[in-house]
């Protein structure tokens, strides 16, 4: 195993290590195979807002606002921030998403939906058909930006506040494949064929937006299909998703859009 790149952001404090794994040739002793490349990145001194930090008992009016969110780009590892805004869908127990893609608005509708759980408070975000375009079928996927070309359908994400005010999505405890993200994935009959969005939010917590604050907003991302790319193994635990007992009221999966998608895998 080696470490080829890191790097540091010293305004988001993430380290980003690109470690390669390989096989040595016992005659040579040199690389006869490499198994896996894979990007890490964490936040120094910083282990993620987890389940037991978000608040139950709230509303749904709470969650109404407009949020500043981090995002990244898996590609090559750059940030910025974009505005994501959120609001009660009348007459639903749910709330509309707007602002996941980061793309301009007039580009592309990226609107998706999560659940509200009136018995704790509790948003639910999985994976669900949003609006198509230039003759895709799209849907919105759950995702891990360790591991860039994967792809997740049945993982989910619970949002809350934390007593410090911040909107933040976490990593189902239940989930039997951990995830840290959401992409917009395109299809052609009902085939993956590649990301609809270069940034991701990432990491998901978001602090309230005030208007006159001076933030540098990237709105200007422009929709293009990428390639998804090849899923590499999970040889390194994102702190991020590290298990942690779950005291919270417990919330039933229920996706606000089921989704359907025929030869996926």
């Amino acid at each position: 195993m080696d470490a080829k790149k890191a790097s540091y952001d010293s305004e988001t404090k993430i380290y980003t290590f690109e470690v390669e794994f390989y096989l040595i040739d016992n005659e040579t002793g040199k690389k006869s195979a490499i198994l896996a490349t894979t990007t890490e990145k964490f936040r120094a001194g910083y282990t993620g807002i987890a389940m037991d930090d978000l608040q139950t008992g709230k509303s749904i009016t709470d969650y109404r606002g407009n949020w500043v969110a981090p995002f990244l780009n898996p590609k090559d590892g750059s940030t910025a921030q974009a505005l994501v805004t959120v609001r009660p869908v009348e007459g639903e127990n749910a709330v509309a998403i707007k602002g996941l893609s980061a793309l301009e608005p007039a580009e592309y509708d990226d609107t998706v939906f999560a659940d509200y759980d009136p018995q704790s408070g509790l948003l639910m975000l999985g994976a669900q058909d949003v609006t198509g375009a230039q003759g895709y079928d799209m849907i919105l996927s759950m995702y891990d930006v360790n591991n860039p070309g994967s792809f997740e359908l049945e993982s989910y994400l619970i949002g809350g506040l934390t007593v410090d005010g911040i909107l933040a999505f976490v990593n189902a405890p239940n989930n039997e494949i951990p995830i840290n993200s959401v992409r917009y994935l395109a299809l052609s009959d009902g085939a993956p064929i590649g990301w609809w969005n270069s940034y991701v939010p990432y990491a998901m917590e978001w602090s309230a937006y005030t208007s006159g604050k001076s933030t540098a907003l990237m709105m200007s991302s422009k929709p293009a299909l990428s390639p998804i790319g090849k899923a590499t193994p999970k040889v390194a635990k994102d702190l991020r998703m590290t298990p942690i007992p779950v005291e919270a009221v417990k919330v039933e999966r229920k996706l606000f859009h089921p989704t359907v998608v025929s030869n996926f895998y």
